[in-house]
């Protein structure tokens, strides 16, 4: 009798062994951890995420992502009776095919469209009037003379030439009480894109925009014959160190040696100054820099939503503040 229970024990003894040897490992909760009825992971990974593909963690990289999409909701004042967008998904390089894609009417002159920006999430894009030849389609250009706008915000406003951040600040850009989307945007009555924007009933456009009564194309805006420089005062609103304002002096074609001019700190509300002289007939194209030794390594203040662009004016006082300009302070 005391050798068969000694039997039994031995037995039991051995089972026990047996089953530890094959019991789950330390990181594991039980043998089949990932629900296949083995003790087989299957993941093909150490991660011990205790999932049957595990993806809360490892490096198993059998989970499929969705690719993300960049895309950018563009809104656009015109007077067109339909607007189309023609842009590019990969930085400027391939375009869609054109006309490009019908914009929908929002209200009023407001139409919209929502594009993908590509895998560069920069978008490149101009509207045209879809006209069946591209030739003689009509094009609408950024104001600062660049062919094309750029943007790698996920919603802008185009109004007047200009990118705006909000519908509140392309509503707020006009002051003037003009409301047409022609590119007149001055109160004299004169309601045609002429390049004449001045309250002074000269509707010609012959690059003569003063109330003086010389409205002859000569490039000179007094009415005695004076023909000296034109003085243009530019104001920035930056924390550099130090600023420079990198100009053209014949309306964008020559330019000042890199950085520029230095500006003068006006007071400690950030704001600097600077009069650049030119002759009569050139507009002002410029932009900023923080006058870094190397021009590849500067820090650069262009026009808002153009990150490539030029700010341009005619106007002699001009404020610059977070890539907007205004004649006035802000």
């Amino acid at each position: 009798m005391k050798l068969r229970n000694l039997s039994v024990l031995l037995m039991a003894l051995l089972m026990l062994l047996l089953a530890a040897s094959c019991g789950a490992g330390d990181d594991d909760e039980n043998i089949d951890s990932d629900g296949d009825k083995s003790n087989v992971d299957g993941d093909q990974s150490s991660d011990g995420d205790m999932l049957p593909d595990g993806d809360q963690g490892g490096e198993d990289g059998d989970f499929e992502y969705d690719a993300i999409e960049n895309r950018t909701v563009v809104h656009f004042w015109i007077d067109w009776e339909q607007p189309y967008i023609y842009y590019s998904t990969d930085g400027g390089t391939n375009w869609v095919a054109y006309p490009g894609d019908a914009m929908t009417v929002e209200d009023g002159d407001w139409f919209m469209l929502e594009v993908d920006r590509g895998s560069t999430g920069q978008l490149h894009f101009v509207f045209n009037d879809g006209n069946s030849v591209q030739e003689d389609a009509v094009w609408y250009k950024p104001a600062d003379g660049n062919n094309n706008f750029i943007t790698t915000a996920d919603e802008v406003w185009i109004k007047n030439n200009l990118v705006y951040p909000s519908r509140e600040a392309a509503d707020n850009s006009e002051s003037d009480g003009d409301d047409t989307p022609d590119g007149d945007d001055t109160p004299d009555g004169d309601d045609t894109p002429d390049g004449d924007d001045m309250p002074d009933g000269d509707d010609t456009p012959d690059g003569d925009d003063t109330p003086d009564g010389d409205d002859t194309p000569d490039g000179d805006d007094t009415p005695d014959g004076d023909t000296g420089d034109k003085t243009y005062t530019v104001h920035l609103y930056s924390g550099w160190e130090s600023a420079y304002i990198y100009y053209s002096y014949d309306g964008g074609t020559a330019w000042t040696a890199y950085p520029g001019t230095a500006m003068t700190f006006e007071n400690d509300d950030l704001w600097w100054r600077i009069q650049v002289d030119l002759a009569p007939s050139y507009d002002l194209v410029f932009v900023f820099n923080n006058g870094a030794a190397n021009q590849q390594d500067a820090d650069w203040h262009n026009p808002f939503g153009n990150p490539t662009g030029n700010f341009i004016t005619s106007d002699t006082e001009v404020w610059v503040k977070d890539g907007y300009m205004t004649t006035s302070k802000p």
